[in-house]
């Protein structure tokens, strides 16, 4: 169920139907990673930047660490909103969890500061 409901909401998102995806995660009994990653994706690729770091705030609420493709939607997110105080906050947790030697990691780091 959790494949499938990641599934469409991936596609909802490719096609610029931001409501139905979000339909289909709200309505979802159980989410993974994959499906907290899909949607804050689904919003950054749509423009909705606020909504997509809003959502990851939620996800840190709820429990749900972050992982390397999280930190690689959001961090260059919070350069377009010039949001640098979160960035911040989320290169710390790019070290607490060990990624600051990857490279996709890091290139979203160093995209994020350029744009802020």
């Amino acid at each position: 169920v959790v494949i499938v409901a990641n599934s469409l909401i991936d596609m909802y998102s490719k096609v610029g139907s931001l409501g139905s995806a979000r339909d289909v995660f709200d309505e979802m009994p159980e989410r993974n990673l994959v499906s907290w990653n899909c949607m804050i994706s689904g919003y950054a690729l749509n423009g909705f930047h606020r909504a997509a770091l809003e959502l990851c705030s939620l996800m840190k609420f709820e429990g749900m660490g972050l992982d390397k493709v999280t930190l690689k939607i959001v961090l260059p997110v919070c350069g377009l909103l010039g949001a640098t105080h979160v960035g911040e906050q989320l290169q710390a947790h790019v070290i607490v969890l060990g990624f600051s030697s990857d490279t996709v990691i890091l290139t979203s780091i160093m995209d994020m500061y350029a744009k802020c």
